[in-house]
C-alpha cells in the first residue's frame, strides 16, 4: 500500500464491525438481509458485480448459497479488499 492509498477502516475497526454484524459484514443485516432481498430471485449461473464490496460478506454468501456463476467485488479501500480476499479463500466449514 502506498502513502497515497485510501484506507477508511483499519484492522481494529474491521474486527469490531465483523464482531457486531458477522464475518465479512461492516453494516447491519448480514446474510439474513441478503436472503430477504433475494427472495424469489434466481441467480444460478449469473455473474454479479458488487460495487463497494467492503469486507466481502455479501459476495461470499452469494457464492456459497445463491449458486452464482461468478462474483466480482470492487472497493476503493485496499485494506477492505485484502480482508475480503481472505474471506473468499477460506475453506467451507
Amino acid at each position: 500500500m502506498t502513502e497515497d492509498s485510501f484506507q477508511e477502516y483499519d484492522d481494529d475497526m474491521n474486527a469490531l464491525l465483523e464482531a457486531v454484524w458477522g464475518e465479512g459484514f461492516a453494516s447491519p443485516g448480514g446474510t439474513d438481509e441478503v436472503d430477504r432481498y433475494l427472495q424469489g430471485v434466481d441467480l444460478t449461473g449469473l455473474t454479479v458485480l458488487d460495487i463497494g464490496c467492503g469486507l466481502g460478506g455479501v459476495d461470499v454468501h452469494l457464492a456459497k448459497h445463491h449458486r452464482v456463476g461468478k462474483v466480482t467485488g470492487i472497493d476503493i479501500d485496499p485494506g477492505l479488499i485484502q480482508r475480503c480476499e481472505g474471506h473468499c479463500q477460506k475453506k467451507p466449514a
